[in-house]
């Protein structure tokens, strides 16, 4: 999956649109938003990870997704950005599922 503009994001906005295989998507409207935070058992210390470490649900660069319910004209689907992927630093937006 891609969007339209690929930067490190701190906080992920809502995309106007999203491409998957091969075909845009426009979106109509956000049905819903909300974030987590969980830990990564790669980066943790004595089984805690180090955002709970640092700061509890504090946000940190690098650590959460953010998801987005998002209606468009061939659907709802949820979409989500992780700020941490594993193959590079720039973060990625990544198509969850179709909801209806």
């Amino acid at each position: 999956m891609e969007t339209p503009d690929r930067q490190p994001l701190k906080v992920a906005e809502v995309p106007s649109a999203f491409f998957w295989r091969g075909r845009r998507y426009t979106v109509r409207r956000l049905v819903r938003q909300w974030t987590a935070f969980r830990p990564d058992p790669r980066r943790g210390r004595g089984g805690r990870p180090l955002f709970a470490i640092r700061g509890g649900k504090r946000s940190s660069w690098g650590v959460g997704r953010t998801y987005f319910r998002l209606e468009t004209g061939d659907g709802v689907y949820d979409l989500y950005y992780d700020r941490r992927p594993e193959r590079d630093r720039l973060g990625g937006w990544y198509l969850w599922r179709r909801v209806d």
